[in-house]
């Protein structure tokens, strides 16, 4: 979905994260202990439970909110 990306170019591709990171990340949050985070954008390196913890105060400042900015021409 990203390669065509132009600001990727220049990342190798050991950068990005594997497959199983993915997975893990994608059953903890499977279970609903986050449900808080929910509509919330996050790396797949963030701590969920460090992010659980500021939930209240990520959703009141929309900060990890997920939105589209600076990608003028980039997306049709």
């Amino acid at each position: 979905m990203t390669r065509k990306l132009p600001f990727l170019d220049d990342i190798p591709p050991e950068a990005f994260n594997q497959p199983e990171d993915i997975a893990e990340r994608a059953i903890a949050l499977a279970t609903g202990d986050y449900g808080a985070l929910s509509g919330c954008f996050f790396h797949v390196s963030d701590s969920l439970d460090d992010l659980l913890q500021q939930a209240d105060r990520i959703k009141a400042g929309r900060l990890h909110s997920l939105s589209l900015h600076g990608l003028e021409g980039l997306i049709d």
